[in-house]
């Protein structure tokens, strides 16, 4: 994607990671070169309370330091905020939407649910992140999953640089096997997304 300024904003809950996915994403775009802004938005900091980050790349000085209000790169850290919040309400024009969840799924071919009623309005993509992650990390943390997803999709930094940022970030916090294990997490996010 080449624009002028791309704004991404994840939605996810306290636990799932997605203020340290957008901080990533920002360093390894600041890796490049580029001016980056990257905040949480979120009420009590609580294990499963709501929380939206939103990252903010581009080539030139941003000016803006407001929140994201329709944003072009929506990723969906947890599907089951999908009905509980303003995320449908708040999409650019040309959004993409990245979820974590089966497009196929029950609920989200149930007229009820709101992803299901914009899949044909909107560039939407799916990804079972949650599944990945209990499987290449033993807990449903699927936000390094989503991260490889994104990528692929939007290309919005490189993927080298990326992943290269997520080793200097987590190897003196987890170790070196669990790093290892976030980047096979990462580069299966990446090759399974549809």
């Amino acid at each position: 994607m080449k624009k002028e300024i791309v704004e991404i904003r994840m939605h996810g809950r306290g636990g799932h990671g997605a203020k340290t996915a957008a901080h990533l994403l920002a360093l390894a775009a600041l890796d490049e070169g580029k001016y980056i802004q990257a905040f949480p938005e979120y009420g009590p900091e609580r294990a499963g309370a709501p929380v939206k980050t939103y990252v903010k790349i581009a080539d030139k000085k941003i000016k803006s330091f407001s929140p994201i209000k329709h944003a072009e790169i929506v990723v969906i850290i947890d599907s089951s905020l999908i009905n509980e919040s303003d995320i449908i309400k708040t999409l650019g024009k040309d959004c993409v939407i990245i979820a974590n969840c089966k497009l196929d799924c029950e609920v989200c071919n149930d007229e009820s649910c709101e992803l299901y009623k914009i899949k044909s309005k909107y560039k939407t993509y799916s990804i079972e992140a949650s599944d990945i992650a209990i499987q290449k990390l033993g807990k449903d943390i699927p936000n390094i999953v989503m991260l490889g997803a994104l990528i692929k999709i939007t290309n919005v930094v490189n993927k080298a640089h990326l992943i290269n940022v997520i080793k200097d970030y987590f190897l003196e916090k987890i170790g070196k096997e669990k790093t290892e294990a976030n980047i096979l997490a990462f580069e299966e996010g990446y090759n399974k997304v549809k």
